[in-house]
């Protein structure tokens, strides 16, 4: 009894109540340690997928697929997530995320009976499941859990916590791939996912409304500069968390020196990051944004045609920097002025013009790789170039739009 009493005493001395009350607090603990696991493999699967022998057109053309498909997948989560619970919901995206990992772990055994084709096919549903099923519970919950007042602080500190906590997962996760293969990431990363899981299983789930959604909102034409933005992000994001990493590889740069890479932007964005966010509330996101557009589209530019290691992390960390300078104040903006009443049209329409922009620049792709003579790896920094530059327009985009941006 009195070990009970002390550890309640003390809780409420370190005023750990208030915080432990916070729903806000589960999704940033899940958030942490979905990111530890993802951070380690997410920009290694393309690669994995190339090292099994699936040719690069396959992988692009595969990754163009599910983008296709993610924008279906983003309404149907959006349908039914009011009846499975914003919790319940992640906790299924992190076990469609586990047996996604068991089947790539299981790729050598599979091949034995089953068409390549048909593979992929099984592995992009499932990730497209677990991505977009994911994304659009996190969405609701931000929502829930946060006001407008607080979104611009709260957003960072979501972004950066886990993003900090999990700075050395890339290196880490390119080590065990250099030691032990990808068999032990693909297994590391599914044990931090159950981890994950077991953090929202335990507390009470958040009650949402019935879906809204309408098409008139989600296409949403009355605020062309809101769409612009959310498909050039779509671009910029797609460069660097697809292309890059491929265009990495090809350029014979080790597996460690890539986890290096990303320690230090990561570092920059998680630090960097919390500060935009407080500022964005103070201030507004209008400044923050034409200054990130700038630097970040530079930074996309120079990476890409940096030739060096050294010179790529140079470039690399500029965009860990000017990228939470850009895209917190964007996030923020979003939860901000998006109707607390109809944030499920609002995450359709975000993700719709999002995919879009992604859709858009691995199209632009191909035709580059289709219709001039260059290399994969040419036609890759040829793209890269263009989403650097069309990160420019937000500069210009920002002064404009009223319903992102203030």
């Amino acid at each position: 009894m009195d070990k009970h009493y002390h550890h309640l005493h003390l809780a409420r001395h370190l005023h750990f109540s208030p915080w432990l009350k916070d729903e806000y607090n589960d999704l940033v603990i899940a958030d942490t340690l979905r990111h530890l696991a993802l951070a380690m493999i997410s920009l290694f699967i393309p690669i994995f997928l190339l090292k099994i022998g699936i040719t690069i057109k396959a992988v692009v053309f595969l990754e163009l697929a599910m983008c296709i498909a993610s924008i279906a997948m983003h309404y149907f989560a959006i349908r039914y997530i009011p009846a499975w619970g914003v919790k319940r919901t992640l906790v299924i995206s992190y076990i469609l995320n586990i047996v996604l990992y068991l089947l790539l772990y299981q790729a050598a055994s599979i091949f034995l009976h089953v068409d390549r084709t048909a593979y992929l096919v099984v592995i992009a549903v499932f990730n497209v499941s677990a991505t977009v099923i994911y994304w659009t519970a996190h969405h609701v919950y931000f929502f829930k859990t946060t006001t407008a007042a607080n979104s611009g602080i709260r957003a960072g500190f979501i972004n950066g916590v886990p993003v900090l906590a999990g700075i050395m997962s890339p290196f880490l996760g390119a080590l065990l791939i250099d030691e032990y293969g990808f068999k032990a990431m693909f297994l590391a990363s599914s044990a931090l996912l159950l981890a994950a899981a077991g953090a929202l299983l335990f507390s009470r789930d958040i009650a949402v409304g019935k879906s809204n959604m309408r098409l008139c909102r989600i296409l949403d034409f009355e605020h062309a500069g809101k769409n612009l933005i959310y498909f050039i992000e779509g671009i910029g994001f797609h460069a660097i968390s697809f292309f890059w990493p491929i265009l990495l590889f090809l350029s014979d740069i080790k597996l460690t020196s890539i986890g290096l890479l990303y320690l230090f932007s990561n570092l920059a964005f998680s630090i960097i990051g919390y500060y935009s966010g407080k500022f964005t509330d103070r201030a507004g996101n209008r400044r923050m944004i034409a200054i990130g557009s700038l630097g970040h589209g530079s930074s996309v530019i120079m990476r890409a045609l940096a030739p060096t290691v050294v010179a790529m992390t140079l470039w690399q960390t500029m965009g860990g920097i000017f990228g939470s300078i850009l895209h917190v104040p964007l996030e923020a903006g979003f939860y901000k002025f998006s109707s607390r009443d109809d944030y499920y049209n609002a995450i359709m329409n975000r993700e719709l013009y999002m995919f879009a922009g992604r859709i858009f620049v691995v199209i632009f792709f191909l035709l580059v790789l289709s219709f001039t003579d260059t290399v994969p790896s040419a036609a890759m920094i040829i793209t890269m170039v263009a989403a650097g530059v069309a990160t420019f327009i937000l500069s210009f985009s920002a002064r404009y739009d009223r319903s992102i941006v203030s």
